[in-house]
């Protein structure tokens, strides 16, 4: 009990010694607007991104491991889910500290690199397909809760007069992902069925007596 309280003390004078003065936008200096479009951007890639993985992971994942079953894969979105939550809180308690969001938004980006090198190569994979799963997705999820501090960025970076049309941009990027990204299946899945007709049609075509 003794060491614990010690190491908790030894760690809360070395996050205090770290801590920064936040960052304070004067009233007079003008909204960052480059700033705000970029990083809307990159919520918008994020987002996207996200909603194209997760929902095709089951069908991928039953492709792959055909004696997985549904309670496997609500495990798997559990953790991802926990993951993504206690992310968000600690890149929030971070960005706090250190009076800065540039830290999480970069780490959230290394990850989702990271856990998209992970998930495509879990084919190639001869075993540990399914441990592969839930690390790519985990990471995935990290990077989503540690990419949410955009929000934080975009009001950081805006006036108080302008705040609510910032927040609007910020509100937009969730949106925009969310559409583009269920979209993207549904595309994919017409292409590849059309392919797959057309296949079809050409292999009785050829296969027909002449």
């Amino acid at each position: 009990m003794k060491v614990q309280k010690a190491f908790a003390k030894s760690l809360k004078l070395a996050i205090s010694k770290t801590k920064r003065p936040p960052i304070v936008v004067p009233e007079d200096y003008p909204t960052a607007w480059k700033s705000i479009y970029i990083v809307t951007i990159v919520a918008i890639m994020g987002t996207f991104t996200l909603q194209c993985i997760i929902p095709m992971v089951y069908p991928y994942m039953k492709q792959l491991i055909p004696d997985t079953t549904q309670e496997t894969y609500s495990y798997l979105i559990s953790i991802g889910n926990a993951c993504g939550a206690f992310s968000g809180i600690i890149a929030g308690f971070l960005s706090n500290r250190f009076g800065s969001t540039t830290g999480a938004l970069i780490f959230s980006k290394v990850l989702a690199i990271a856990a998209g090198i992970v998930y495509f190569f879990i084919e190639s994979f001869s075993t540990g397909k399914l441990v592969a799963f839930f690390v790519s997705v985990g990471l995935f999820e990290i990077s989503s809760g540690a990419h949410t501090q955009y929000k934080t960025h975009i009001a950081m970076a805006s006036r108080d007069f302008d705040r609510p049309k910032a927040m609007g941009w910020a509100a937009l990027a969730g949106s925009v992902g969310l559409i583009l990204g269920q979209w993207n299946p549904y595309i994919h899945n017409i292409a590849y069925f059309r392919s797959v007709e057309n296949l079809r049609r050409t292999a009785s075509i050829h296969s027909s007596p002449q």
